[in-house]
């Protein structure tokens, strides 16, 4: 056993004068800075605690500003579905082509194919099947309309991500206990390696089960208000349930579970699949690396296939409580009969939310930049910028992802009820299914 290390009189006496120094230096520094407010006429705050307020009230601004922009834009889809689907299509073309424009400039020829090809979808959408367009517009206004009554949907899907803020603090503190122990040789490397293949696929697999209740919650309370919700005859429906989304989300998390629980390990699979393939693709040997690019690829195109499967098969879950295997032949049915009639519905869908999550994001960091601009002195302005910038998008983009999976879990149900049962919507909202009947007739037509 080894002996503490023994210091002399000299070394000690060395150490104590040096922390005599700073002291006496950090105390003069103290006592300028007061000084120097006081001859300014200022009070002193100590250390950056004026800047910390300044902060909160950045922070205050840009959570407040997100959420009452969110709600703006559900009231515009409301009202104005029709037009904002046609000025986000055009401008989803224009953002594209200027892409593709400037990265051609700069020479990155991938990036300039893939926004081409972008552009040229949504310049396909705009015009090749714009008779689809006021199905899309209808649904929207359905669907933001019943998001408005029901605002508990909203209250549902932040309490999901909330669950998954949790689960990911959880997890993390777990991953940094198990690399803890694995550096202090309390872990072997092949347990070790199986722990970290556990935790992954953990975190793969729950993320996903949590992001999968709060879509079978939102189709839950769409799918009560299409076949339960009666027209009194004056724009106003009715759902003889008291609280439709709480008994929702009490089906999402009992009888739906296990369905949900299967459902989400097949997405978790290929999503392990995808990342292992991805981490050998850095393998020096070079047919290696290549088999394992390509498999990472496939692996990555039939996991995005399975989740948007998902999607639609969930739905029928939350709306008939099937299990999972019986849901997905419905589902399979379902894209048989109408082929890629929903997906194009879906396309409307996310342009509408992509580009008004973009538009949201650019007033949100722009509302951030200012203040800082006018709360803070120049040079500390230049230092908090990027901070400033990141931390706004963020906060846009998470507020936005909240009612943006809300709106497309109604979008996917509306459709799935209309093409599964029409006469519900004609014997419980014949207004609503003569709008329905006016712009797309087709989908009334029962699979």
């Amino acid at each position: 056993m080894s002996s503490p290390p023994v210091y002399s009189n000299v070394q000690l006496s060395y150490t104590a004068q040096s922390q005599q120094d700073f002291l006496t230096k950090k105390e003069e520094s103290v006592s300028n800075a007061v000084n120097n407010s006081s001859a300014n006429g200022n009070a002193y705050y100590g250390p950056d605690a004026h800047q910390s307020g300044l902060l909160a009230g950045y922070m205050i601004l840009i959570v407040f500003s997100g959420f009452m922009l969110c709600l703006g834009y559900l009231i515009a889809l409301q009202k104005f579905a029709g037009t904002i689907i046609h000025i986000t299509l055009v401008l989803a073309i224009l953002l594209y082509a200027a892409g593709a424009i400037a990265a051609a400039v700069y020479q990155i020829y991938t990036y300039t194919i893939v926004a081409a090809l972008l552009a040229a979808l949504n310049i396909y959408l705009f015009w090749a099947k714009r008779d689809k367009i006021p199905l899309a517009k209808v649904i929207l206004k359905t669907v933001t309309h019943v998001t408005g009554k029901y605002s508990g949907i909203i209250g549902f899907a932040v309490l999901g991500l909330l669950f998954q803020v949790i689960f990911a603090l959880w997890w993390g503190f777990t991953l940094t206990g198990l690399i803890i122990g694995a550096i202090n040789n309390q872990i072997s490397n092949g347990f070790f390696n199986f722990l970290i293949f556990y935790m992954v696929f953990m975190f793969y697999w729950v993320t996903q089960i949590i992001s999968n209740s709060v879509h079978l919650t939102s189709c839950g309370t769409f799918a009560s208000y299409y076949f339960l919700g009666v027209s009194d005859g004056h724009g106003n429906v009715n759902i003889p349930i008291q609280n439709p989304t709480a008994a929702s989300f009490k089906r999402a998390w009992t009888t739906s579970l296990g369905s949900n629980c299967f459902g989400s390990l097949l997405i978790a699979l290929f999503q392990m699949l995808h990342s292992s393939a991805r981490n050998r693709s850095g393998n020096s040997n070079s047919l290696g690396s290549l088999c394992s690019c390509c498999c990472a690829c496939l692996f990555a195109i039939f996991g995005d296939i399975l989740r948007y499967f998902n999607v639609y098969a969930f739905v029928q879950v939350a709306i008939y409580g099937k299990d999972y295997c019986t849901a997905a032949k419905s589902t399979l049915n379902l894209l048989r009969a109408r082929g890629i009639e929903p997906i194009i519905n879906d396309c409307f869908t996310h342009v509408v939310l992509n580009m008004g999550s973009l538009f949201i994001s650019a007033i949100i960091v722009g509302l951030g930049v200012l203040y800082m601009y006018l709360a803070f002195d120049y040079a500390l302005y230049q230092e908090l910028l990027p901070a400033a910038i990141i931390v706004g998008f963020f906060v846009s983009q998470v507020e936005f992802h909240v009612l943006g999976n809300v709106i497309r879990s109604g979008v996917a149900t509306s459709y799935v009820c209309m093409a599964e049962d029409p006469e519900a919507l004609r014997n419980t909202k014949p207004e609503l299914y003569e709008k329905v009947n006016q712009a797309y007739p087709q989908i009334l037509t029962p699979v």
